[in-house]
């Protein structure tokens, strides 16, 4: 039996003041995992909206609609992994509320299934 992995995605939100900036960041944007696997999304600084249109397609758990909301320094439940699809590259979006921008991942954020 495969061992159970953990991963968590962290959607921050940092302000550097020297250089008057933001930045708004997933991390890490590329997340590899297998079905049985466990996935938390969490934020810093800032509560988020996550866009996940294929949500009920890869994880165990069911969402009646394809947005999960976060508040500020928040976690979600944990998501497994049980991708009902032959899909294997699931993309996402962030919204974050601090800057009303969404945040950026290496390009669009994505859980990829091994």
């Amino acid at each position: 039996m495969e061992e159970e992995r953990i991963f968590t995605i962290l959607i921050s939100y940092d302000t550097d003041l020297k250089y008057h900036r933001t930045e708004n960041r997933i991390f890490p944007g590329l997340v590899y995992v297998r079905n049985g696997n466990k996935v938390y999304f969490c934020t810093r600084n800032s509560a988020a909206k996550i866009y996940f249109p294929e949500f009920n397609i890869l994880f165990k758990e069911t969402l009646t609609s394809p947005i999960i909301e976060l508040g500020e320094n928040d976690c979600s439940q944990g998501f497994i992994v049980e991708n009902k699809s032959d899909n294997r590259v699931f993309s996402y979006a962030v919204y974050n509320q601090a800057d009303r921008e969404f945040a950026e991942g290496d390009s669009t954020p994505k859980i990829i299934v091994e």
